[in-house]
Formats: structure tokens, sequence, C-alpha cells
């Protein structure tokens, strides 16, 4: 006979502790799963997981349910205890790690809010560190939403994503459609770097020895994916020529590139510069200009018009702008951003002072945005503290213009190092004075596409 003192495990627990304490104990179950390729058992109740899934309620229940012990081969026993803690209590809980194989199996089962919180965990977790891993997981398990959303993290970040202990751990596939991307910017010496560091970690998973030649086994067509006529000429030498990673064959190809600057098209290489992913769209504030456009002097720039943005007409169509600018840093131009009608032409014309270095005429159509950015196939060198000059003629439907100069930083303003700045950019029609007292003006360019180099 029981002793009335005796402290029964039902006793004080709620409800979500007690279902948790005949899961953990394996109390009165009446199924049983094997989870993964090992087939390990997890047991549980019938009730339960007939009770929140539809899945498991026809699984389980009525003529056609499933007899003896259940196999799940694509969900291995740790996510299923996770997913099963999540049945039993409401609550769960999930890491960068493994949120994509709980995600998987509550999609699978049809627990819907369980699929909601982990998406929601995902959206507020993709940072430089966790991007690549979230990536891996979502080619693997086709969760294309947060593939997108993980590879605009990269596109944006690259250099720092790439840079992330996470990315030595993803799979061949995952590293392929990252180093395959045009629209990235790092520069290939860094992106050469941490694809050895990945090379270097997949040898020790597959408990291969570190050397150029598992290194080139390893990423097999990948290599090519590395835009090595794009390096710089004595890295490529002190750090690549040396070794084993190519052939002499490959090396002379390249070597060949460095020298005679024509690609050959016969080779696997790839010789497009990747450009776009970390671009900085310069804003060109509306601001009064008060001093000539050649003063150093810094505060010279006036501050912020009052004048409203939104009540700007669509005027501009068939006439020449021009936006003149330097930069602080070396850079590169990758393109420009006009204010947009549905259907135009625009020739753009890039010149320094000695000569035109861009020049050619686009065709915008099914714009349907106030702004539109024009990108250049090829990215435009620009040299710092060099004044440059974008020319433009728009032809078509009518376009909105705007005042748009961005104004001198402050020496005392505070900037990041990576930040790249705008000195003394002014928009205007080419009827206008190029020096003096300036006011304000129109223009077509409310931004610039750079990249510091």
């Amino acid at each position: 006979m029981a002793s009335s003192d005796v402290e029964h495990w039902q006793c004080n627990k709620t409800l979500p502790q007690c279902m948790t304490y005949m899961l953990d104990n394996e109390i009165m179950c009446d199924v049983t799963f094997l989870l993964g390729e090992e087939r390990q058992e997890v047991h549980a109740h019938k009730y339960m997981l007939a009770s929140r899934s539809p899945v498991f309620h026809a699984m389980l229940e009525g003529p056609m349910a499933e007899r003896g012990k259940i196999e799940i081969p694509d969900i291995e026993k740790d996510i299923f205890h996770v997913f099963l803690r999540y049945v039993y209590t409401d609550n769960v809980s999930v890491t960068v790690d493994n949120v994509l194989k709980v995600m998987y199996a509550s999609k699978k089962y049809c627990v819907d809010l369980l699929t909601k919180q982990c998406n929601n965990f995902v959206k507020r977790n993709i940072t430089n560190e966790s991007a690549c891993v979230f990536m891996d997981s979502a080619l693997m398990l086709q969760e294309e939403d947060i593939y997108k959303s993980c590879l605009e993290k990269v596109k944006r970040n690259t250099e720092s994503c790439v840079k992330s202990s996470g990315f030595t751990a993803i799979s061949k596939e995952t590293l392929k459609s990252i180093t395959a991307l045009d629209d990235i910017a790092i520069k290939e010496e860094v992106l050469f770097e941490q694809v050895m560091k990945w090379c270097d970690a997949e040898c020790g998973r597959q408990q291969l020895t570190e050397t150029w030649e598992n290194r080139r086994k390893l990423l097999g067509k990948v290599i090519f994916n590395i835009r090595f006529p794009l390096m710089d000429s004595k890295y490529f030498a002190k750090e690549i020529s040396d070794f084993g990673l190519l052939t002499d064959k490959e090396k002379v190809v390249i070597m060949n590139y460095f020298l005679l600057g024509i690609p050959n098209t016969r080779s696997s290489f790839n010789y497009k510069e990747r450009c776009f992913g970390n671009s900085k769209k310069v804003t060109l504030s509306p601001t009064y200009a008060s001093r000539d456009w050649g003063t150093q002097t810094s505060g010279d720039w006036g501050t912020q018009a009052s004048r409203d943005w939104g009540a700007c007409d669509w005027i501009s169509s068939g006439k020449k702008d021009e936006i003149i600018f330097q930069t602080i840093h070396d850079s590169k131009l990758f393109g420009i951003s006009l204010y947009s009608s549905y259907e135009y032409t625009v020739q753009i014309t890039v010149k320094d002072s000695d000569r035109c270095i861009h020049n050619r005429k686009y065709a915008v159509s099914n714009s349907e945005t106030e702004m539109h950015e024009i990108r250049f196939e090829s990215p435009v060198n620009i040299e710092a503290h060099k004044s440059y000059r974008v020319e433009l003629l728009m032809r078509g439907a009518k376009s909105r213009g705007k005042q748009n100069y961005i104004r001198k930083r402050s020496s005392d303003e505070s900037s990041s190092e990576d930040e790249l700045l705008i000195r003394g950019a002014k928009s205007r029609s080419l009827s206008r004075s190029l020096f003096g007292k300036i006011k304000s003006f129109d223009g077509q360019i409310p931004g610039l596409l750079l990249m510091k180099k």
C-alpha cells in the first residue's frame, strides 16, 4: 500500500512538464520509430502525435495505419527529438545548425506553427557568420525562399561571409554556387584563400593529406570558378604558380593573359570581372552648393535643401545631363542610377580629364520604379582625387528630374574605413556653368554605383 507522503512524478508539474516526463522516460509509449540511416529507435505516444499532426493521424489511425516499427530514414534521431519536444510541449529550442532540419520535419508532418517559428528564427539570424551555413542547409532541403535570402546576404557582404567559420563547412555544391556568382564584389585573391581553407577542411573530413593535388581533386571543375586571370600577377606568381594546384598548361594560359591581356577562348578559365555585389550606391542628396566646385575646404557645401522631392514633375527627355565627381579612394564605377520612365534609351559616357573611358547606349523597358540602375558590362576604374564626368542623353518618355548633389563630408565627420566617399559631386544641365557660385540644378542622376578597390 502506497504511503500517503510519497510524491508521485505527476505532482506539482504543469501539463507540458508531465508530457515531457512521459516522453523522456518512455512511459506508456505505444509507437516506435526507426530514425535515420542507422535506424535508431525512438518511442512516442500515438495520441500525442495524432493530436498535433494530420500526417501522423493518417499514419497511425484507421484500416490503413502502419503496423510495427515505422522507419523515417530522412530525419536523424536528435532532430526528431527536438521535433517531438515541440509536439508534446509547444516549446522548441533550435539553433543555427539544426533549425532547417527541424523545419523540414515540421513541414513533412504539417506542424504549421513549428514551421512558422523556424522560419522566423532563420530570418532573425541570417548574419555574415551564419549565411553560408543556412544557405547550405537550404540548398540541401530545397528551402528556396531561405536560400534566396541567404544568397542576397552573401552578395551584399561577400568577404565577411566567406571568411566566416561556417564557410569551411559547406558542401561542394554550395561552394560551387557561391564561387560561380558574377554579382559579388570580392578580390579574387581573397576568395581563392578562403576556398583553399575549405579544401583543407574537406581534406580533414575525408581523411586526406593536405596537398595541392588533393585540393585540386576535391575542387574538380569548381577550380574554374576562381578567376585566376583577374588576380594580381605578382600574387599569382608568388602564391600559386610555384605550386601544384594548376597544370603547367593552365599556368601558361594565365601568364599569357597577364602579358597580352587577351583571353584564351579555348581555356576553361573565366575572364569576366565580378561586380555589383558590394558596390556602394552613393546617393546624391539634394543640397545647395555655395562655393566654387574646386574648393576643398571642409564645410563649404552647405546644408540640406528644403525642396520637397515628391513635388517634382516628369521633365527630362532628350536633353543632356552630367555629373562631375571625385572619390577619396581608388574605386570602381559599376553603373549609375537614373530617374526612370517606362521605356527609354540612354547614351552614357564616362570621361576623365584626358579621354573617354566608357561610351555606350543602353535600352531600358518596363521600368515602373521611380529610379532605375544602369549597370555597365565592365566596371570603370576610378582613381582617387581625380575628376570624372558622367554624361548622358536620355530619349523616350518623359522622366522625373530632381535636384541631386552630394555634399562634401566635413573633416570632423566620422566614417568607417570601408566607406567610400564622394567629393564635390554635382549634376547639372550642360548649358550651366561648370564652375562659379551655383545655387541648385535639376538633374537625372540620383546615384552612382561604386566600390572601393
